[in-house]
């Protein structure tokens, strides 16, 4: 008998290859899993202005992010106040103390900026509030501060200002007593001026739309302060022509002191007292 010859069947291949890599696949569920001993955290590094210039949430993120992005102007402090109200987020105190070693009473200027729980935010020189809108130091400036970069953008803008003057020369500041401090316009129905004791570096008459603050390239006072400097010179004139010693008793009681007035008063007293007695004289003699 001859050996039998065995054959290669392709297709009893292919089936015990199929079975031999079927896997099966168990679930186990991640409370029965071991806890590593070194949790390992997710760093993410993002560029410092992506950090800078996003929008914040809350002022609480805002107060975080600028304090650890470091870019804070030198000299400035940032405090968080909390709200009263539970609703709203806190806000953020943004002070700081400038020197002015020429002020006449040695006072320094406190720049004080508060940034509300709906980042809208109030600048104040001393107790003067600077309206934005009129303040041409602060064109460029947002409504709202929602990140570092506007914070350091006003802060940078205040830090390169210079404060207006007014109108501090001795000849107008003799009109104050006067004018007991205000000035009105044509009707009296509105204070266009104001006598400013806070005033840095010295007192000043100050217009009521006054800009406070300048840029340095600019000149020593704001251009509403500088435009009243004529009505000004108006006023101290007058007062001049009518301080001479040819003062008439035609003048008028607005443009007389407190001592004149009581001076005009007593010559009224003795002229009405005059008349009187010359008119009951009359009043004999006819009568007779």
């Amino acid at each position: 008998m001859g050996k039998r010859k065995m054959r290669f069947d392709p297709r009893k291949n292919y089936e015990r290859k199929k079975y031999k890599t079927t896997e099966l696949t168990v679930s186990i569920p991640t409370r029965l899993l071991p806890v590593p001993a070194h949790p390992t955290e997710l760093v993410v590094s993002l560029p410092l202005a992506v950090y800078t210039s996003s929008t914040v949430p809350d002022t609480c993120c805002l107060h975080d992010r600028v304090m650890k992005s470091t870019q804070l102007p030198p000299g400035w402090t940032v405090t968080s106040i909390p709200s009263s109200h539970p609703s709203h987020s806190t806000s953020l105190a943004v002070c700081k103390m400038q020197i002015c070693p020429s002020s006449s009473h040695g006072a320094d200027v406190t720049f004080m900026l508060t940034v509300a729980h709906d980042f809208r935010w109030i600048l104040c020189v001393g107790k003067r509030q600077i309206n934005q809108e009129q303040c041409q130091l602060l064109d460029g400036v947002a409504a709202s501060i929602c990140c570092v970069d506007d914070m350091v953008k006003l802060l940078c803008a205040l830090d390169s200002s210079k404060f207006c003057v007014g109108n501090a020369d001795p000849k107008f500041m003799q009109l104050v007593p006067r004018h007991k401090g205000t000035f009105r316009d044509k009707s009296a129905s509105r204070i266009v001026a104001y006598h400013d004791t806070e005033a840095f570096p010295q007192p000043t008459i100050r217009h009521s739309d006054c800009e406070l603050v300048l840029s340095r390239e600019k000149g020593d006072r704001c251009f509403v302060c500088d435009g009243y400097r004529s009505n000004l010179h108006s006023l101290a004139s007058r007062e001049a022509s009518y301080t001479t010693p040819n003062r008439t008793s035609h003048a008028n009681y607005r443009y007389l002191s407190t001592p004149e007035k009581i001076d005009r008063l007593h010559d009224l007293h003795h002229e009405t007292r005059a008349y009187r007695l010359k008119v009951e004289r009359l009043q004999a003699k006819l009568a007779s």
